[in-house]
């Protein structure tokens, strides 16, 4: 997701070319002949593009099929205008979801780091992630927004309909699920489908922790997978084909919204891995 703008020191933004989902080929030889063609550039609209350019940061790969590559769907959340992009890969075709579960939560976008430090984030959705399919191919979506420490979930049958864009869905279409506790916002969230495990990358909590999502969302039902003073400001998880859970902290989007220069006398950035099974072991998100 190429978001067409460059961002330095000081929030000095220029924004270079539209938006847009970049589609990159690997072939095997492209390490030596420094060729990595563009398989598709695909723009996102200016009818969506006008709520606001920056803010597109990742996107979600929905497959539709197992052998097809181009039978997919992409969700782009875009965090700082709090809208829900729907990408149609095969169709080349895209629409926009507003809701207000998207919005930042204005009494909940207030962080601390490194125990003194204090500094505003009235940042929306930002992560989303894909539960089981369905005999359908139906998933639920779950989305976390930064400013916020609710879960909340939409059926992907619901996103994938442009005719229920931007506001014509049902009233009950996008649910919360429920809180994981105060100071408790997470920027990253990825799904174990093994477990059935949900981790949370939170961002100054200093913990890495689990839900497993057959049980009702509360703190009671959230584990902690690991806690230490070096976990500062959860940037990332994921999970690779080995079952590992990787996940990664870093002090660096700190100096991006606030004033304070990078030490380069400090390890800024750090990445951990644990099997997941060892992760939950012992947890309330084991069984």
């Amino acid at each position: 997701m190429d978001n067409g703008q460059l961002v330095y020191y000081g929030n000095t933004t220029y924004t270079i070319q539209k938006p847009a989902i970049v589609v990159v080929g690997l072939p095997k030889d492209g390490c030596w002949t420094r060729n990595f063609p563009i398989i598709r550039r695909s723009e996102i609209p200016n009818r969506i593009a006008a709520k606001g350019y920056n803010g597109f940061m990742a996107a979600t790969i929905d497959y539709q099929t197992d052998d097809s590559c181009d039978d997919i769907f992409l969700y782009i959340p875009n965090a700082f205008h709090s809208y829900l992009v729907v990408y149609d890969y095969k169709n080349d075709d895209s629409w926009a979801f507003e809701h207000e579960s998207f919005l930042p939560v204005v009494a909940e976008s207030h962080f601390v780091f490194k125990k003194t430090f204090e500094y505003e984030m009235q940042i929306g959705i930002f992560s989303v992630i894909l539960g089981y399919s369905d005999e359908n191919g139906d998933r639920i979506a779950y989305y976390t927004k930064i400013a916020g420490t609710a879960q909340y979930s939409v059926s992907t049958k619901v996103l994938k309909n442009p005719r229920n864009s931007p506001k014509n869905y049902n009233r009950d279409d996008f649910k919360i699920m429920g809180y994981r506790g105060p100071k408790h916002q997470a920027l990253r969230t990825v799904i174990d489908y093994m477990h059935g495990v949900m981790f949370y990358a939170e961002v100054q909590s200093n913990q890495i922790r689990c839900w497993n999502i057959r049980k009702p969302l509360n703190p009671d039902n959230i584990g902690v997978v690991f806690e230490s003073e070096e976990l500062l400001f959860g940037i990332n998880a994921v999970i690779d084909s080995l079952g590992y859970l990787w996940f990664h902290t870093s002090h660096i989007p700190i100096d991006f919204i606030t004033a304070i220069p990078l030490n380069l006398q400090e390890i800024n950035s750090r990445v951990f891995r644990v099997k997941v099974e060892d992760a939950i072991k012992g947890t309330v998100c084991e069984n």
